[in-house]
Protein backbone atom coordinates (compact mmCIF):
# COMPACT_ATOMS: atom_id res chain seq x y z
CA UNK A 1 0.00 0.00 0.00
CA UNK A 2 1.13 3.55 -0.73
CA UNK A 3 1.47 6.05 2.09
CA UNK A 4 -1.14 8.78 2.22
CA UNK A 5 0.23 12.20 1.29
CA UNK A 6 -0.50 14.98 3.79
CA UNK A 7 0.71 18.61 3.60
CA UNK A 8 2.21 18.67 7.10
CA UNK A 9 2.32 16.81 10.37
CA UNK A 10 -0.36 18.58 12.38
CA UNK A 11 0.28 19.49 16.01
CA UNK A 12 -2.47 19.48 18.62
CA UNK A 13 -2.71 23.28 18.29
CA UNK A 14 -3.14 22.98 14.52
CA UNK A 15 -5.93 20.45 15.02
CA UNK A 16 -7.66 22.65 17.58
CA UNK A 17 -7.52 25.61 15.20
CA UNK A 18 -8.95 23.49 12.38
CA UNK A 19 -11.75 22.26 14.60
CA UNK A 20 -12.48 25.77 15.86
CA UNK A 21 -12.71 27.24 12.36
CA UNK A 22 -14.82 24.30 11.14
CA UNK A 23 -17.21 24.62 14.08
CA UNK A 24 -17.61 28.37 13.52
CA UNK A 25 -18.38 27.98 9.82
CA UNK A 26 -20.83 25.14 10.48
CA UNK A 27 -22.65 27.27 13.06
CA UNK A 28 -23.10 30.02 10.47
CA UNK A 29 -24.35 27.46 7.96
CA UNK A 30 -26.74 25.97 10.51
CA UNK A 31 -28.15 29.43 11.35
CA UNK A 32 -28.39 30.87 7.82
CA UNK A 33 -28.17 27.92 5.41
CA UNK A 34 -27.99 28.80 1.72
CA UNK A 35 -27.90 32.55 2.43
CA UNK A 36 -24.61 32.07 4.27
CA UNK A 37 -22.99 30.25 1.35
CA UNK A 38 -24.24 32.84 -1.15
CA UNK A 39 -22.37 35.59 0.73
CA UNK A 40 -18.99 33.86 0.49
CA UNK A 41 -16.35 34.79 -2.07
CA UNK A 42 -13.31 32.56 -1.94
CA UNK A 43 -10.00 32.80 -3.74
CA UNK A 44 -6.38 31.78 -3.87
CA UNK A 45 -3.26 31.87 -6.02
CA UNK A 46 -1.70 29.01 -7.96
CA UNK A 47 1.04 28.50 -10.52
CA UNK A 48 0.22 27.49 -14.11
CA UNK A 49 3.08 26.17 -16.22
CA UNK A 50 3.68 26.78 -19.90
CA UNK A 51 4.56 23.12 -20.37
CA UNK A 52 2.89 20.47 -18.20
CA UNK A 53 3.73 16.78 -18.64
CA UNK A 54 0.85 14.43 -19.30
CA UNK A 55 -0.19 12.60 -16.14
CA UNK A 56 -0.47 8.82 -15.90
CA UNK A 57 -4.25 9.14 -15.80
CA UNK A 58 -4.31 11.33 -18.91
CA UNK A 59 -2.09 8.87 -20.81
CA UNK A 60 -4.29 5.82 -20.16
CA UNK A 61 -5.08 3.73 -23.23
CA UNK A 62 -6.98 0.53 -24.01
CA UNK A 63 -4.90 -2.58 -24.57
CA UNK A 64 -5.35 -6.34 -25.03
CA UNK A 65 -4.58 -8.50 -21.96
CA UNK A 66 -1.68 -10.01 -23.87
CA UNK A 67 -0.24 -6.68 -25.02
CA UNK A 68 2.99 -5.43 -23.39
CA UNK A 69 2.66 -2.97 -20.54
CA UNK A 70 2.82 0.64 -21.67
CA UNK A 71 5.71 2.72 -20.39
CA UNK A 72 5.66 6.40 -19.51
CA UNK A 73 8.90 8.29 -19.07
CA UNK A 74 9.06 10.72 -16.20
CA UNK A 75 9.29 14.37 -17.23
CA UNK A 76 9.14 17.61 -15.31
CA UNK A 77 7.18 20.79 -15.80
CA UNK A 78 8.66 23.46 -18.03
CA UNK A 79 10.49 26.45 -16.52
CA UNK A 80 7.94 29.00 -17.76
CA UNK A 81 5.08 29.68 -15.38
CA UNK A 82 2.63 32.37 -14.33
CA UNK A 83 0.86 33.11 -11.07
CA UNK A 84 -2.92 33.18 -11.43
CA UNK A 85 -5.35 34.39 -8.77
CA UNK A 86 -8.93 33.13 -8.98
CA UNK A 87 -11.90 34.43 -6.99
CA UNK A 88 -15.24 32.64 -7.23
CA UNK A 89 -18.53 32.06 -5.47
CA UNK A 90 -21.45 29.63 -5.73
CA UNK A 91 -22.50 31.07 -9.10
CA UNK A 92 -19.19 30.96 -10.91
CA UNK A 93 -15.79 32.58 -11.37
CA UNK A 94 -15.72 36.31 -10.58
CA UNK A 95 -12.11 37.19 -11.36
CA UNK A 96 -9.22 35.46 -13.13
CA UNK A 97 -6.10 37.59 -12.66
CA UNK A 98 -2.65 36.82 -14.06
CA UNK A 99 0.27 38.45 -12.27
CA UNK A 100 2.94 39.97 -14.54
CA UNK A 101 6.05 37.77 -14.89
CA UNK A 102 8.53 38.18 -12.01
CA UNK A 103 6.05 40.18 -9.95
CA UNK A 104 6.03 39.41 -6.23
CA UNK A 105 2.56 38.93 -4.78
CA UNK A 106 2.90 41.26 -1.80
CA UNK A 107 0.29 43.23 0.10
CA UNK A 108 0.21 46.04 -2.48
CA UNK A 109 -0.24 43.66 -5.40
CA UNK A 110 -2.94 41.73 -3.55
CA UNK A 111 -4.83 44.92 -2.71
CA UNK A 112 -4.78 45.90 -6.38
CA UNK A 113 -6.27 42.48 -7.20
CA UNK A 114 -8.94 42.93 -4.52
CA UNK A 115 -9.93 46.25 -6.10
CA UNK A 116 -10.42 44.44 -9.41
CA UNK A 117 -12.48 41.86 -7.54
CA UNK A 118 -14.69 44.56 -6.02
CA UNK A 119 -15.41 45.98 -9.47
CA UNK A 120 -16.16 42.48 -10.75
CA UNK A 121 -18.60 41.90 -7.88
CA UNK A 122 -20.36 45.20 -8.60
CA UNK A 123 -20.66 44.27 -12.28
CA UNK A 124 -21.49 40.55 -12.04
CA UNK A 125 -23.26 40.33 -8.66
CA UNK A 126 -25.18 43.62 -8.20
CA UNK A 127 -27.52 41.84 -5.79
CA UNK A 128 -24.61 41.48 -3.34
CA UNK A 129 -24.36 45.24 -2.85
CA UNK A 130 -26.99 44.97 -0.11
CA UNK A 131 -25.28 42.05 1.59
CA UNK A 132 -22.11 41.72 3.64
CA UNK A 133 -19.45 39.97 1.57
CA UNK A 134 -17.65 37.16 3.40
CA UNK A 135 -14.11 36.85 2.02
CA UNK A 136 -12.63 33.39 2.52
CA UNK A 137 -8.91 33.10 1.81
CA UNK A 138 -5.89 31.60 3.53
CA UNK A 139 -3.54 33.37 5.93
CA UNK A 140 -0.68 34.10 3.53
CA UNK A 141 1.09 37.32 4.51
CA UNK A 142 -0.35 39.46 1.68
CA UNK A 143 -3.84 38.34 2.77
CA UNK A 144 -3.39 39.17 6.45
CA UNK A 145 -1.36 42.39 6.16
CA UNK A 146 -2.85 45.33 8.07
CA UNK A 147 -3.33 47.33 4.87
CA UNK A 148 -5.24 44.43 3.27
CA UNK A 149 -7.45 43.96 6.33
CA UNK A 150 -8.12 47.70 6.55
CA UNK A 151 -9.12 47.82 2.88
CA UNK A 152 -11.61 44.98 3.35
CA UNK A 153 -13.08 46.60 6.46
CA UNK A 154 -13.38 49.89 4.60
CA UNK A 155 -15.67 48.14 2.10
CA UNK A 156 -17.63 46.41 4.85
CA UNK A 157 -16.28 42.99 3.86
CA UNK A 158 -15.72 40.40 6.57
CA UNK A 159 -12.64 38.17 6.36
CA UNK A 160 -13.30 34.58 7.38
CA UNK A 161 -10.69 32.58 9.22
CA UNK A 162 -8.96 29.77 7.36
CA UNK A 163 -6.74 27.50 9.51
CA UNK A 164 -3.06 27.06 8.66
CA UNK A 165 -1.81 24.03 6.68
CA UNK A 166 -5.35 23.21 5.56
CA UNK A 167 -5.60 22.90 1.76
CA UNK A 168 -8.08 20.08 2.37
CA UNK A 169 -10.52 22.71 3.72
CA UNK A 170 -9.84 25.31 0.99
CA UNK A 171 -12.41 25.09 -1.81
CA UNK A 172 -9.97 26.38 -4.43
CA UNK A 173 -7.29 23.83 -3.52
CA UNK A 174 -9.41 20.70 -3.32
CA UNK A 175 -12.10 21.52 -5.91
CA UNK A 176 -11.36 24.34 -8.36
CA UNK A 177 -7.64 24.18 -9.11
CA UNK A 178 -7.43 20.43 -9.93
CA UNK A 179 -10.30 20.80 -12.42
CA UNK A 180 -8.99 24.09 -13.76
CA UNK A 181 -5.60 22.58 -14.59
CA UNK A 182 -7.23 19.58 -16.25
CA UNK A 183 -8.85 21.83 -18.86
CA UNK A 184 -5.78 24.01 -19.30
CA UNK A 185 -3.95 23.66 -22.63
CA UNK A 186 -0.20 24.38 -22.22
CA UNK A 187 1.55 26.76 -24.58
CA UNK A 188 5.01 28.20 -25.14
CA UNK A 189 3.61 31.72 -25.01
CA UNK A 190 2.34 33.62 -21.99
CA UNK A 191 -0.26 35.28 -24.19
CA UNK A 192 -1.45 31.95 -25.56
CA UNK A 193 -1.47 30.52 -22.05
CA UNK A 194 -3.85 33.20 -20.80
CA UNK A 195 -6.02 33.01 -23.91
CA UNK A 196 -6.22 29.24 -23.61
CA UNK A 197 -7.42 29.34 -20.02
CA UNK A 198 -10.00 32.01 -20.75
CA UNK A 199 -11.25 30.13 -23.82
CA UNK A 200 -11.72 26.96 -21.78
CA UNK A 201 -14.84 28.41 -20.14
CA UNK A 202 -13.16 29.23 -16.82
CA UNK A 203 -14.80 32.62 -16.56
CA UNK A 204 -18.17 31.05 -17.36
CA UNK A 205 -17.70 27.97 -15.17
CA UNK A 206 -20.82 25.86 -14.77
CA UNK A 207 -22.65 27.16 -11.66
CA UNK A 208 -23.48 23.57 -10.71
CA UNK A 209 -19.74 22.83 -10.49
CA UNK A 210 -19.14 25.84 -8.25
CA UNK A 211 -22.09 25.01 -6.02
CA UNK A 212 -20.73 21.49 -5.58
CA UNK A 213 -17.46 22.99 -4.32
CA UNK A 214 -19.21 24.78 -1.48
CA UNK A 215 -21.33 21.73 -0.67
CA UNK A 216 -18.16 19.65 -0.44
CA UNK A 217 -16.66 22.34 1.80
CA UNK A 218 -19.49 22.00 4.31
CA UNK A 219 -19.12 18.21 4.21
CA UNK A 220 -15.37 18.46 4.79
CA UNK A 221 -15.84 20.82 7.75
CA UNK A 222 -18.12 18.25 9.36
CA UNK A 223 -15.63 15.44 8.69
CA UNK A 224 -12.82 17.55 10.15
CA UNK A 225 -14.74 17.78 13.43
CA UNK A 226 -15.46 14.06 13.40
CA UNK A 227 -11.76 13.34 12.81
CA UNK A 228 -10.83 15.66 15.71
CA UNK A 229 -9.02 18.09 13.44
CA UNK A 230 -7.08 15.58 11.34
CA UNK A 231 -6.84 15.86 7.55
CA UNK A 232 -9.84 15.04 5.36
CA UNK A 233 -9.24 13.14 2.11
CA UNK A 234 -12.66 13.42 0.42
Amino acid sequence: MCSRWVPRQLTEDHKKNRMGASFTHLLHFNDHGEDFLEQIITGNETWVHQSCPETKVQSMAWKHPGSPTLKKFKTSTGPGKLMVTVFWDMRGVLLLHFSPPNETVNSGAYQATLKKLKRAVQRKRPQMSDKRVLLLHDIARPHTAHATVNLSEQWGWEIFEHPTYSPDLATSDFHLFPNMKNIFVPSDSNHMMMSSMRCKRMCGQDPTFCRQGFEKWISRLDKCLNREGDYVEK
